[in-house]
């Protein structure tokens, strides 16, 4: 994959397939920051864009899907992206962005159904004993941008959500809390920046209809 800007990557997946709009018309609903603000920090937590509410069209990809223990999530999640770039090599599938950690089941005091990956420019048709293609589903999502510290990210979200008077779209099921489409995407090239805390992540929950 040729490196690209942040921006034309995300510009390249999302095409017009984002709108936004806010939720502060709600009733009792709590007054959402300016679309467009310069990044500021919260409790050690760099906020490149603030929460908001966007629709988005269905974004394909291919990942490996793994359940795994919460503790010890994020080497996991590293070890998968690089058997998953390798996959995409193998393929000649051509992908968008530097990949994407998608949380199906949460059970912080448990395992974590979860899959890494890379989104692609359409749908993509693979055998492979690993990658798997799937997508994100279209729909109204929740979501920030954010560098350093995914847990005070998601918790930030999440608490907008609910002073918004919004519902995420998720149930709870035997192994935990289940996401219809909970994902982070990464838009920074680690061949360019390897510090992880300063790679520029995007968390998005889909909303219940």
């Amino acid at each position: 994959m040729c490196p690209k800007s942040e921006a034309t990557d995300r510009q390249l997946l999302n095409g017009d397939g984002h709108r936004r709009h806010t939720a502060s018309s709600r009733k009792g609903a709590a007054p959402l920051l300016p679309s467009r603000v310069k990044s500021y920090t919260v409790i050690w937590m760099e906020i490149i864009e603030p929460p908001r509410v966007e629709e988005r069209a269905e974004i394909p990809y291919v990942g490996i899907r793994v359940v795994t223990p919460f503790r010890g999530m994020l080497a996991t999640r590293d070890r998968l992206l690089a058997e998953a770039r390798a996959g995409v090599k193998e393929t000649g599938i051509e992908t968008v962005g530097y990949g994407f950690l998608r949380l199906h089941v949460v059970d912080m005091d448990g395992p974590m159904d979860l899959e890494a990956g890379y989104f692609t420019k359409g749908p993509a048709h693979i055998v492979h004993p690993k990658l798997r293609s799937g997508s994100m589903v279209a729909g109204s999502y929740a979501t920030l941008t954010y560098q350093d510290h995914a847990l005070r990210a998601n918790q930030a979200l999440q608490d907008w959500v609910r002073d918004n008077g919004l519902v995420l779209e998720r149930q709870t099921v035997p192994e935990g809390d289940e996401f219809t489409c909970r994902y982070e995407a990464f838009w920074t090239d680690p061949s360019v920046e390897s510090r992880k805390t300063r790679w520029t992540v995007e968390l998005a929950i889909l909303l219940a209809k």
